[in-house]
């Protein structure tokens, strides 16, 4: 420790100036000081300059010693008794607590605290001086201070002291009003935070004082830009945490609450700095990693206090420092002392050229540190090994992480919103809004318009009506600017069993999912309440047309329609909670195409149908984001579409009792047309959609540049499928990768965690095989299950049958040939509402029959009865070649089935008649390599298994 502070002293003292030299200078400063000051204060001018000279004859002269034990005699000589225990508390006011200071530095800045401390009651005095105006004294006693004398002797660190001396001579209404060389606080006022400690009392003890000697005093007078303003908070650089939006406004708002003039306060670091920059400069500087530890640029000290306030309002601790927890193996803690943790601390800062301060010695016994500047996963790494390489005894040194509470909001009905939250068939989200809340994104709703709603209200920006249709829109006109929805009843005209239907107030709904208010103490919540909901009306009475929601599409996404005006607002995400029946029309693909070259994200419901997605449109579009339904057990809903068309799944509710099973959000209370505002739950596809439109926008607001479509669909697909298939679904059994995990999407987007794998299909478990004339029985199947057999028919054989019947439930059997029927492809589909179906084939193909059995409804106690007519034909014929010396072939046939004689074939020829024994063997000699093609028949006839083949090498 002693070498480093030789070092560090040589290093700051540059060419000191000999002892005489020294005494004469202040003898010659102080006479010109005490000549126009007060008795009083000419008493005290004489006391510090005679104190200050002989402590720094001292120092010089043990600075000219050779030997480490003339500079500790210069600070021992110190007289340590100036600062008695009435004095105490002033060490404190002053920034000396001394147990925050490193111990290589304790032994000089216990002398400097002392001095400071003594020096308080001067600093006062010389205060009163500028109080009652007495500027030629205050000049005296700067001029006294001998500025070229302090600089030769203590270098760039007392520099301060000639500018604070100039400042007085210039203005000394100025500089007691602002020691940062700004204009009066008179003129000015600065936004002050409370929690922010005043600029000398800094976070670490090691660091310099903050001078104002390194700029001029122009350089220094700032303009207050728009950003910060006097009375306005500095702007938000950091997304807001767990508190939300609305939290960060009001931390911004109190900001601008706590006002002051920092004339008080400046009145006495004016003095202070004055009266103890001449002795205490040279005391606090002497240590021996001073370079090490501060690594503030002398630009960034000079800086004014509000611009540094300014800037530390924008900073983060973790853009400031880093603070790591030092875990050491067990009872090792006990074993090291505070000390030698303490020197490992300072070997390691002066290896890696930073500051470290202990903070803490945790309940488990590790020690926190803190790092004066911030550190990557890299120079993390290095920080360990060096401490690791001091002491062997720590076992892991380890980043201090913030951790934060999941956002929950507060209104009253979030608590039945169970979709939201990370139940088998919930969203997650709550860590994720702790990521982003969708701010700045805009989310289209294409449905039915929108209502006014005080809790979605804030989130609504201006829309457009596309119905052309005036029987369609029932609200007197054509297109519009307005997407209010008047109401979609009717009488029954509807629908072909005539039922009346009051309005639905589907789009309002549907839009207090994506973003109703969150946190504001009424009502439910948004997905993503950050965001902006652009409401497009395409769907009134009795639905809505094709061609307007094409239309639409284009608008939203930012493309021109003719004879609308153009949208100001295009939206990152469109949501689109319809369709019909049918396949995806041209029309409709181009409107998508163009709207994802646009950069526009897609998202559609898949459709209530129950069935296969690939016959409703437009969720079977190419290039969208087809949404299936769970309910809160996580399973699929009975009325949501499936198939290979969907990409991920999300809560829509069960779509049964209870209600709270459903999805809760806005809605209008009136049967017909608007009335009174109010919340509802509903279930569909159509709530699922939302939902997932909703995690896209989180998604684009944390992401620092947009995601295209294509990158949004894989990170979607890709973090679902993290938590498994929904249940019910299956790779053969498709409706989606998985249920949208909130909080892993966002956070993918934004880049801190990886992008998770593709899904990969599992190998498909093996059909059971069916028996001849076998029943298979007590055969259960859950709903929207699937259960897959297969049958061998040989070639002959006549009257294929498979009949299922019996048991409970509702279920359906596919039969195919020759591969696995799907919910579209099958040659036999009876699809009745029960049990017992049929599927008959008088004259079936030879091969593999597939048969599935899908649950409709769950089922049980189901029995399936396969049968033929066999006509004896040899099957399931098998041939293995083995290569034999001197270039012969052994190739091993087998076969089942068949007459009592045999005719073996190869390459089209009869090969041999054989008594039929289920095997045969044929050799033959052939230089070279190629293939033979075999096949048996019953002898004399040509009822005969398939052909099989086998390549063959010839060797030697």
């Amino acid at each position: 420790m002693r070498q480093n502070d030789s070092a560090a002293e040589t290093k700051f003292a540059r060419a000191p100036p000999s002892r005489s030299h020294a005494v004469a200078c202040a003898d010659k400063k102080r006479a010109s000081a005490q000549e126009n000051a007060p008795p009083h204060i000419r008493k005290r001018i004489d006391e510090v300059h005679s104190s200050g000279r002989n402590f720094f004859a001292q120092k010089i002269h043990a600075r000219n010693s050779a030997g480490a034990s003339a500079r500790e005699n210069a600070c021992k000589s110190r007289p340590v008794r100036i600062a008695p225990k009435s004095r105490q508390k002033k060490l404190t006011a002053h920034g000396c607590a001394l147990s925050r200071i490193h111990p290589p530095y304790t032994a000089s800045m216990t002398l400097a605290c002392h001095r400071r401390a003594q020096l308080a009651s001067d600093a006062s005095d010389l205060q009163g001086v500028a109080r009652h105006g007495t500027a030629p004294s205050l000049r005296s006693a700067c001029d006294a201070r001998a500025p070229a004398w302090c600089s030769r002797v203590i270098g760039d660190f007392l520099h301060g002291l000639a500018v604070v001396c100039s400042l007085s001579r210039q203005s000394i209404g100025t500089y007691i009003g602002n020691p940062r060389g700004g204009p009066s606080p008179r003129t000015r006022t600065h936004a002050f935070a409370l929690s922010t400690p005043p600029a000398a009392h800094g976070d670490a003890p090691l660091r310099a004082p903050h001078t104002a000697a390194r700029r001029p005093r122009a350089a220094r007078a700032r303009p207050a830009s728009p950003a910060t303003a006097p009375g306005t908070a500095p702007a938000r650089t950091k997304a807001r945490r767990s508190t939300g939006d609305a939290k960060g406004i009001m931390r911004n708002e109190g900001s601008r609450k706590f006002v002051m003039t920092r004339k008080a306060r400046s009145m006495k670091w004016t003095a202070l700095a004055l009266a103890t920059a001449v002795v205490i400069a040279p005391v606090a500087y002497s240590g021996g990693k001073l370079q090490a530890v501060n690594k503030v640029p002398n630009a960034k000290a000079a800086a004014s206090q509000k611009a540094t306030k300014l800037a530390q309002a924008k900073q983060t601790p973790e853009t400031t420092s880093s603070r790591f927890i030092i875990t050491r193996a067990q009872g090792a803690a006990t074993k090291v002392s505070a000390a030698a943790m303490n020197q490992q601390y300072a070997k390691a800062a002066s290896k890696l050229g930073l500051g470290i301060k202990p903070l803490r010695t945790l309940a488990t016994g590790s020690q926190l540190i803190k790092t004066d500047t911030p550190l990557d996963a890299a120079a993390e790494k290095e920080l360990a090994i060096e401490l690791m390489k001091n002491d062997s005894s720590i076992i892991e040194v380890t980043r201090d992480k913030r951790v934060h509470s999941f956002m929950v909001p507060n209104d009253p009905g979030y608590a039945q919103q169970w979709h939201y939250k990370n139940g088998p068939g919930g969203l997650n989200l709550e860590p994720a809004w702790d990521i982003a809340t969708g701010s700045g994104i805009v989310v289209a709703v294409l449905d039915t318009g929108i209502t006014p709603h005080g809790d979605l209200n804030a989130n609504i920006i201006p829309g457009y009506d596309f119905i052309e249709d005036p029987e369609v829109s029932v609200d007197g006109d054509g297109r519009d600017a307005d997407p209010n929805d008047p109401g979609d009843w009717h009488d029954g005209e509807c629908n072909i069993f005539g039922i009346p239907e009051d309005s639905s107030w589907h789009g309002t709904h549907v839009a207090g999912t994506i973003a109703a208010a969150t946190n504001n103490g009424t009502g439910v919540a948004g997905v993503a309440h950050g965001a902006k909901v652009q409401p497009v009306r395409v769907l009134g009475k009795c639905g809505g047309y094709t061609s307007d929601v094409i239309d639409a599409v284009t608008w939203a996404s930012g493309g021109t329609v003719a004879g609308v005006p153009a949208n100001a607002t295009p939206a990152e995400v469109i949501n689109l909670s319809l369709g019909g029946s049918g396949a995806c029309s041209a029309a409709e693909q181009t409107a998508f195409d163009a709207a994802r070259a646009r950069g526009t994200t897609v998202v559609i419901a898949s459709g209530n149908a129950g069935s296969d997605v690939s016959g409703y449109s437009p969720a079977n579009c190419d290039g969208v984001i087809a949404v299936s339904a769970v309910g809160p057990t996580g399973a699929l809903a009975d009325y949501s579409n499936f198939g290979n068309k969907i990409d991920v799944a999300a809560p829509g509710g069960s779509g049964v009792v209870p209600a709270a099973d459903n999805i809760l959000s806005t809605l209008n209370l009136g049967l017909q047309g608007q009335e009174g505002e109010g919340y509802a739950w509903m279930a569909g596809t159509s709530m699922a959609s939302p939902h997932v439109a909703g995690v896209v926008a989180l998604m684009q607001s944390a992401a620092s540049t947009p995601k295209t479509p294509a990158e949004v669909e894989k990170i979607l697909v890709n973090t679902a499928h993290v938590g498994g298939q929904p249940g019910g679904c299956s790779w053969s059994n498709w409706c989606g990768s998985g249920i949208v995990d909130a909080r892993l999407a966002v956070a993918v987007a934004k880049g801190t965690e990886p992008l998770p794998p593709d899904p990969q299909a599992p190998e498909p478990e093996p059909a059971t095989e069916l028996e001849n004339g076998i029943t298979v029985t007590n055969i259960e199947v859950d709903a929207n299950g699937i259960l897959r057999y297969q049958l061998l028919v040989p070639n002959g054989a006549s009257n294929l049958l498979f009949a299922m019947y019996g048991g409970t439930g509702d279920s359906d059997i596919y039969v195919k040939y020759g591969a696995e029927p799907s919910s579209t492809s099958y040659d036999c589909r009876p699809f009745t509402s029960s049990n017992n179906e049929t599927c008959f084939f008088p004259t079936p193909k030879g091969g593999v029959w597939y048969v599935q059995i899908k649950g409709y409804r769950a089922s049980s106690g189901i029995s399936l009865y396969p049968s033929f007519v066999d006509a004896n034909y040899p099957r399931r014929l098998d041939a293995k070649a083995s290569a034999l010396p001197n270039h012969r072939t052994s190739v091993n046939l087998s076969w089942e089935k068949g007459k009592k004689n045999i005719d073996i074939w190869r390459n089209g020829a009869i090969l041999k008649t054989v008594r039929n024994t289920g095997a045969n063997t044929d050799t033959f000699r052939i230089i070279g390599s190629g293939t033979m093609s075999y096949k048996v028949c019953n002898n004399g006839t040509q009822e005969c298994d398939d052909p099989v083949e086998i390549s063959y090498n010839s060797s030697r």
